[in-house]
């Protein structure tokens, strides 16, 4: 890599990169970054900068994408050994890192075998990290919840009329009345080596609800 950085942006690159390695659907903003990471915003910006050059992640219209390019490990590496003395966190991220070589071909094969699973569902399926924040959703789903809407998108478990605490601890069934009726079951995942996270699914139950008040009727 061309930049020359100093201790504390090398640490802030693995924390970035290891936070992706973690989460490896997270789609977020440098500024939801920094909140993730405690870190000041500025400085994660920053950081984002450097590794999309140096082809980490690709930024999207504000939006940080992890996809490495495969002939970056080496410098990563040589980045990351310049902290390795630093403390036992460092070296513990610097395997991560080493690591991201082996697992890059099988990540971007999992992403594409999610996307196509979760395209078929017949349910709107929703994939959220341990803030809340949305990592992927089917195309069911964003007609359901109307995901373009930032609104709704920054504030999931609030418009489901959910505690984010409880997702991550219990599983629920219930119905939620939006501009249509939905059921909704959410159930905590955990996939090894990752943070916890929820799955959500919805399914429209109009049809079934009119059903229920016919026959409520002609009793």
């Amino acid at each position: 890599m061309t930049a020359v950085l100093d201790p504390r942006g090398i640490d802030l690159k693995a924390r970035i990169v290891a936070e992706f390695f973690c989460n490896p659907f997270l789609e977020c903003s440098a500024d939801q970054l920094s909140f993730r990471l405690d870190a000041l915003a500025s400085d994660v910006t920053l950081a984002v900068s450097d590794l999309e050059r140096c082809g980490v992640v690709r930024v999207d219209d504000d939006t940080v994408l992890f996809e490495p390019a495969g002939d970056l490990y080496g410098d990563l590496r040589d980045l990351a050994e310049l902290y390795r003395s630093e403390s036992t966190e460092a070296r513990e991220e610097v395997r991560h890192l080493e690591s991201l070589s082996r697992l890059e071909e099988s990540l971007a094969v999992s992403r594409q075998e999610v996307s196509a699973i979760l395209d078929v569902v017949p349910l709107g399926v929703l994939l959220l990290d341990r803030y809340g924040s949305l990592l992927k959703a089917n195309g069911v789903a964003h007609s359901l919840l109307d995901l373009e809407n930032e609104d709704i998108r920054s504030n999931l478990s609030g418009e489901l009329g959910l505690e984010l605490d409880d997702l991550l601890e219990h599983s629920i069934s219930r119905e939620v009345f939006r501009d249509r009726p939905l059921s909704v079951m959410t159930r905590p995942f955990r996939v090894h080596g990752s943070d916890v996270g929820i799955v959500v699914t919805l399914q429209d139950i109009t049809d079934r609800k009119r059903l229920e008040a016919e026959t409520e009727r002609t009793r």
